[in-house]
This record gives structure tokens, C-alpha cells and sequence, in this order.
């Protein structure tokens, strides 16, 4: 989690996600998101260098923990 992250409103220039949706700063409402509707782990969990990778695989966060942490 990178920042302010998993925060009600980390804001949208806190954000790491590349997307542009809804939710965009809102971390609360994008892991509930996440947790019905899509596959894969939210930005919010990842740095910001993690995100631009576009893959929000399990691999890819143990990867970013790695990594970027």
C-alpha cells in the first residue's frame, strides 16, 4: 500500500492508478469494486511504479513489494 493508500479518499493526485473511472482517488469504493465486479488487485495496493506495469496479478504485487518498497 503506497502513501495514503486503502484511506477512504486518498485523493487523486495520491491515486496510482492510470485509469480514469468513478472511483479514481476514492480507495474504498475502488477495493469494493474490485472485490465484486473485476478481476485483479486494485491500484491502491501498488506503488506507483507497480501500477504502470498494467498487471495486477498476485505476482506482480509480491513483485512490487519486491521491488519498490
Amino acid at each position: 500500500m503506497s502513501g495514503s493508500a486503502l484511506k477512504n479518499d486518498a485523493g487523486a493526485d495520491n491515486c496510482p492508478c492510470t485509469r480514469n473511472c468513478p472511483r479514481h482517488g476514492n480507495c474504498a469504493a475502488c477495493v469494493a469494486n474490485h472485490r465484486f465486479t473485476t478481476i485483479g488487485i486494485p491500484a491502491c495496493f501498488f506503488t506507483k511504479t507497480g501500477e504502470a506495469w498494467h498487471d495486477r496479478s498476485y505476482p506482480a504485487m509480491l513483485r512490487d513489494i519486491q521491488e519498490n518498497r
